[in-house]
């Protein structure tokens, strides 16, 4: 029985070496595949940005708190320099996804300026591992940064790292133990879709990737609407008092790999001409994490646009200017963008 046993786990670990071999080796040959994995709306934008790389020289990147807040035409009409604009921010867009997606659009061409929203690097435990758009932005570099970042939050519970590290071992086996490897080998033998001129031109010719959140509340009774303006208003006053009862101590924040991703990923866009800027936009979730990013980053020299504090930016933290608890409604959003265009303009005095 005890040789049987130990025959399985050699058969098991033998297997798992020649899959995860394999798998590398498949992923590892990539022709362009970005768009094919990621999301319908965040591919179509990458298309956009592809296809007009002369007429953009400024993105926003972030997730859908940049997307639905940062409108690019009001934007361009405010600052000082000569900015063409787009909005490459997506709902869900963060982690490894969003450093992806930053490296390929900056390959595209020499950017002016892109503004990467901060966030931390582990994706939450609803957020399915099976997605195409999650498993591209799986590796073994990243499973690693991930770990690292979660054994280095003393944020979290107990239960909290035990759930991200098994939602973090869950995405790598699910890619390398092959069960994607079959779409990928379908990318090399079909062609790949192409957007329309059409398509992109209904999406992108007016907002440039900004996006009016929907309006929940419509097809609401009265007495529910009511209840849902008060759930809203809690969680803002939550949001509000988490700042400002929170005490950052940069003694007890150890950087993790992702900040030092960013970085290099910073300082290697600034080689080429390209000023990347950071950014916390208000209401933005972990709170702790967002602020020692922040430390790590403006002490290595790079800007942070923070717009966190809620005494200092109590308008963001408005119900009137809510759409809901996490994001401001367009109102809010042109207050915010103008915002960030007088700071952008006070940073190229």
């Amino acid at each position: 029985m005890k040789r049987f046993i130990k025959e399985l786990v050699m058969y098991g670990i033998g297997f798992t070496i020649l899959s995860f071999g394999f798998s590398a080796i498949i992923y590892s040959i990539d022709f362009g595949f970005y768009e094919a994995y990621e999301d319908h709306y965040i591919a179509l934008k990458y298309a956009e940005i592809k296809r007009n790389k002369d007429v953009y020289n400024t993105l926003f990147l972030g997730t859908s708190r940049t997307r639905r807040q940062i409108i690019p035409e009001l934007f361009d009409s405010l600052t000082d320099t000569d900015t063409t604009t787009f909005n490459m921010a997506g709902g869900g867009l963060k982690s490894y996804r969003l450093y992806n997606q930053a490296k390929l659009s900056s390959e595209l061409k020499r950017y002016d300026t892109i503004f990467y929203e901060v966030s931390n690097p582990a994706r939450e435990g609803n957020v399915n591992y099976k997605t195409n758009a999650v498993m591209y932005s799986v590796s073994f570099r990243n499973f690693i940064s991930i770990y690292d970042y979660i054994q280095k939050d003393n944020s979290l519970t107990f239960e909290d790292k035990f759930a991200l590290h098994k939602n973090n071992v869950l995405e790598l086996l699910y890619k390398y133990y092959g069960f994607g490897v079959g779409y990928h080998m379908q990318l090399f033998l079909n062609e790949r879709k192409q957007f329309s001129d059409t398509e992109l031109n209904e999406r992108f010719s007016e907002h440039y990737g900004y996006t009016e959140g929907a309006d929940r509340t419509i097809s609401l009774s009265e007495e529910d609407r009511l209840a849902l303006y008060e759930f809203h208003e809690r969680k803002i006053n939550e949001l509000v008092e988490e700042y400002r009862s929170f005490i950052f101590n940069e003694y007890v924040q150890e950087e993790d790999l992702y900040i030092k991703d960013l970085k290099k990923l910073a300082t290697n866009l600034a080689s080429k001409g390209t000023n990347m800027i950071f950014m916390l936009p208000p209401r933005a979730d972990n709170l702790e994490y967002n602020l020692k990013a922040k430390y790590y980053l403006q002490k290595a020299g790079f800007v942070v646009l923070d717009f966190l504090d809620p005494d200092m930016y109590p308008e963001y933290y408005k119900l009137e200017l809510s759409q809901d608890f996490l994001h401001l409604n367009k109102e809010g959003a042109k207050l915010y963008t103008t915002e960030f265009a007088r700071k952008f303009n006070e940073l190229q005095k």
